[in-house]
């Protein structure tokens, strides 16, 4: 499609000198200068925007993504472009699913990807996020992708000047220019990672629809520069001194995507810390979704994560290893409903409590160090490892065969806790106390000899050797290939013995 050059200028001049929409009908806007609250009351005239309740705008609470969406379809669909025929069905955005019960949102959602004009990140939309200010300019600039925007600045010999322009992401610096040279915004300072009030929105977007509406008219009248329009603070401001602006250090800053295995280094429920090979040392803020995960400052204390960062703003945490020691009196706590969603779940700390795994976390591996003491209530946990002798306590529900890779194992069965089997790689040793219940035991070949405290329902011997039971618990039945079971007198009591060479019954020694 040609891409139109016309008076762009005129736009901008209607807009701050020609009012002709009616003061904001919101009472909380009325401090505001005169273009603000008229471009509030023109995006309010054309249904794009509205008001929290009749009266109000609400104008200083930062606008969310779903928000922006919204306004952005029902500007789409106000000049006549149609909601895809497949948006009940065909989700854009995997945070936005074709059940969602905000039908408004998933329809516009389905129209804003497909004019390209909001995509998000990586198939993430977040529609609770905020936006900000590099960010609002870049969608903006997207509604008038088919005018050429930048030849008529270069033209017209429109210069934009933006003192923190190194600090934009590369992708918006462009559309930050051209905003500037537009007048759209006119501060030297553009302050491309502050969050986007929904005042600020409605300024900006109001002046971008002005331009919009004057490039579709295609008049031929030449062009006009106007003393470019003052961009209006929201709030007054004392006038201060100039002052010799302050020498700014390199900044690396992180586009959005994914941070790979970044160090921790402080949390709050608010924000997080990160130390990264790559970026340095950089604080985000936290979607508000994870303020009791990141509140857990013991657990996230020298952890390792992947996150995912969308403007600055954590919204996702893919994986985590917990690294924190802990101390016999305060273990490392770990919670699985603070980590429902995450991939890839690692524990290596030395005395650790993990709680709620059956109902949050399928599966969450333990790498423990040597001499390790752990308390598990439950989940699914295929393999727990440690480096050298463990000694964990079950006291929850397992549903699943759980393999004991470790030099020496030493487990309780606590009340109320229940296995359905156990197999450790090496020596083992097993409490279960009145009110637990562990189905099956699985011994390897090369393991001789058990000891059992409390009831087992069964055990299972691969030894073709004699195995022996130490303690003085109880099992109901021993399976296997062992040539005897040994048990000592007052020891193990055995209810049936059926080893396959045809041994029945057990040999006191």
């Amino acid at each position: 499609m040609m891409k139109k050059i016309i008076p762009l200028m005129a736009a901008f001049t209607l807009l701050a000198t020609t009012p002709t929409y009616a003061t904001a009908p919101f009472t909380d806007v009325q401090q505001y200068d005169a273009t603000t609250q008229q471009a509030v009351s023109y995006l309010a005239d054309r249904q794009i925007i509205k008001g929290t309740t009749e009266t109000t705008f609400s104008p200083k609470v930062e606008i969310k993504r779903g928000q922006v969406v919204k306004m952005l379809g029902r500007y789409l669909t106000s000049i006549g472009k149609e909601i895809p025929s497949d948006w009940q069905t065909n989700a854009r955005f995997r945070d936005v699913h074709v059940t969602t019960a905000d039908r408004e949102l998933l329809q516009y959602a389905a129209l804003v990807y497909d004019e390209g004009v909001f995509v998000g990140n990586n198939g993430v939309l977040n529609a609770s996020g905020t936006l900000t200010r590099e960010n609002l300019v870049l969608v903006l600039s997207r509604l008038a992708e088919p005018y050429d925007l930048q030849q008529y600045v270069k033209e017209q010999g429109l210069t934009s000047f933006v003192s923190d322009l190194h600090v934009v992401k590369d992708e918006a610096k462009e559309a930050v220019q051209l905003f500037n040279a537009l007048r759209i915004s006119n501060v030297e300072q553009f302050n491309p990672k502050g969050r986007v009030q929904r005042i600020h929105f409605a300024s900006f977007f109001a002046k971008m629809l002005q331009l919009v509406d004057e490039l579709d008219q295609e008049t031929d009248v030449p062009p006009v520069l106007p003393t470019p329009p003052v961009e209006q603070p929201i709030e007054p401001v004392e006038p201060i001194e100039p002052t010799e602006p302050e020498e700014i250090e390199d900044v690396y800053v992180v586009e959005d995507g994914v941070v790979e295995a970044a160090e921790v280094l402080a949390t709050t429920d608010m924000t997080v810390t990160l130390k990264h090979p790559t970026f340095g040392t950089a604080t985000f803020d936290v979607d508000p979704i994870f303020s009791e995960l990141f509140a857990q400052q013991q657990m996230w204390k020298e952890a390792v994560a992947t996150f995912y960062v969308e403007e600055d703003v954590v919204t996702e945490v893919s994986a985590l290893t917990v690294r924190n020691v802990g101390t016999a009196s305060a273990p490392v706590v770990v919670n699985g409903a603070w980590l429902d969603g995450m991939t890839d779940v690692r524990i290596t700390s030395q005395y650790a409590q993990l709680e709620q795994f059956d109902d949050y976390y399928e599966l969450v591996a333990i790498d423990a160090p040597a001499n390790a003491v752990y308390t598990i209530s439950g989940g699914e946990f295929e393999l727990i490892r440690a480096a050298g002798p463990l000694t964990v306590t079950f006291t929850g529900i397992i549903s699943n065969d759980v393999v004991l890779d470790t030099s020496f194992a030493h487990v309780t069965i606590a009340e109320s806790a229940d296995l359905l089997s156990l197999a450790p790689t090496n020596h083992f040793s097993i409490t279960v106390e009145d009110g637990g219940t562990i189905y099956d035991v699985y011994m390897p070949a090369h393991i001789t000899e058990a000891t059992v405290h409390g009831y087992v329902e069964t055990f299972t011997v691969n030894t073709t050797n004699d195995f022996a039971l130490l303690g003085t618990g109880e099992v109901n039945t021993v399976y296997g290939e062992a040539a005897r079971l040994l048990v000592k007198q007052e020891g193990v009591t055995v209810t049936d013995v059926l080893l396959s060479n045809g041994v029945d019954d057990v040999t006191i020694q």
